[in-house]
């Protein structure tokens, strides 16, 4: 909802809680060549490289803000970024503290929550953490078997289409701030999701439940940065 407001971006909806994001018109089934960001981890499958953002976005109740580079510029980020970069970046636990809940619902049996509660501690108040949950689900649409072209596409499935589509996502995040006036920080997060759904394009692909831990490692002080992370699937 908020990239659609963009000037220039471009927001397809694909499913109940799947969406394509192109910039500058720039679209395709698999938008493989815009580079999309997650706390400055790249949001691609390590299993086939393709653009897996609905799978592990940071949720609503967590996002700070998103950068946006449209064009030419992208690919000073490096590869895969021929199109352009979306990058969305997390609340910090040390700016924000507090907890959150969020609750919706909608149509197609839609239901989706979330929480957020983060702290700081310590004697100088150097260390904070957060944690965030989030869980969605809904029915996806389905195939009309009066229609020729989904009755085509009905009768070329092995096995029967499961149009549920739920996510579960839990994240922890500790961070410490050090050194002179608190300028260093280093910052270690943990992610697990669990996904079930549809995907059609360009294939129709049942996923019925696809597991994805990862941990992230960032250090930064003064002009010096890097991180490491490591993911299993």
């Amino acid at each position: 909802n908020y990239l659609s407001k963009i000037h220039g971006v471009h927001v397809a909806n694909i499913g109940i809680d799947r969406k394509e994001i192109a910039l500058r018109g720039l679209n395709q089934p698999l938008n493989n060549e815009l580079l999309v960001l997650n706390d400055f981890l790249p949001q691609w499958s390590a299993s086939d490289g393709n653009f897996v953002y609905n799978a592990r976005p940071i949720p609503s109740i967590d996002l700070e803000r998103i950068e946006i580079i449209r064009g030419g510029l992208g690919p000073t980020y490096g590869p895969g970024a021929v199109y352009g970069v979306v990058h969305f970046v997390s609340q910090s636990p040390f700016n924000s503290p507090g907890t959150s809940i969020q609750i919706n619902s909608g149509s197609r049996n839609y239901f989706g929550t979330a929480f957020r509660h983060a702290d700081v501690f310590g004697e100088k108040e150097n260390w904070a953490y957060k944690l965030v949950g989030e869980f969605t689900s809904g029915n996806d649409w389905e195939l009309d078997k009066n229609d020729p072209d989904d009755f085509q596409l009905i009768a070329g499935d092995i096995n029967p289409r499961n149009y549920l589509s739920q996510k579960a996502r839990l994240k922890g995040e500790v961070r410490c701030r050090f050194g002179k006036n608190k300028k260093s920080e280093l910052i270690n997060t943990s992610s697990y999701t669990h996904s079930k759904f549809l995907l059609t394009a360009p294939d129709a692909i049942q996923v019925n439940g696809t597991e994805l831990f990862i941990n992230q490692l960032r250090f930064r002080s003064g002009g010096f940065w890097v991180q490491g992370s490591v993911s299993q699937a």
